[in-house]
């Protein structure tokens, strides 16, 4: 900013210089005789008049300028929030979606566990029927030979 100011004060102090130099021409070289003749005071009046207005000027756009940059960057500004905001109304939709879809991936998980429960109980009781069966074979199995011992035993012994 000061840079800028710096850049502002040298034209003007340029243009305030050319000014001088044209009013020192004009007064080296009368050539025009339409122009009233001015006083010393007169003339650097006119000259202070004449730069404040150029500073004023170059003040004023300078302010536009600053305005200006101003502005745009309040606009960016303004975009960004706009933006961050869509991110956030994105990610709350998002959230929802998901959690709609994990909703009902849960939900479908659960039918087929009561799908796959009904089977494997059905397959259960069949597997529980069939251990009972083995159970009873090897009690049968086991009395079968406590017989056959015994008569092995009657047999050898008599």
């Amino acid at each position: 900013m000061n840079t800028a100011k710096n850049r502002a004060l040298s034209i003007l102090a340029r243009e305030a210089d050319t000014a001088e130099s044209s009013q020192m021409s004009q007064r080296v070289h009368p050539e025009s005789a339409s122009q009233p003749q001015v006083s010393p005071a007169e003339q650097v009046m006119n000259k202070r008049r004449h730069t404040e207005t150029h500073i004023q000027t170059q003040f004023s756009s300078h302010e536009s300028l600053n305005s200006a940059a101003e502005q745009l960057i309040n606009d960016i500004n303004m975009k960004r929030k706009e933006n961050t905001q869509m991110i956030i109304e994105f990610k709350d939709s998002l959230d929802v979606q998901v959690q709609h879809t994990c909703r009902e991936v849960e939900k479908r998980m659960f039918d087929v566990y009561e799908e796959q429960g009904k089977i494997l109980q059905v397959k259960l009781q069949n597997l529980f029927i069939i251990l009972d069966r083995i159970s009873k074979l090897e009690m049968e199995l086991k009395q079968f030979r406590r017989a056959l011992g015994m008569l092995y035993q009657e047999v050898v012994t008599d």
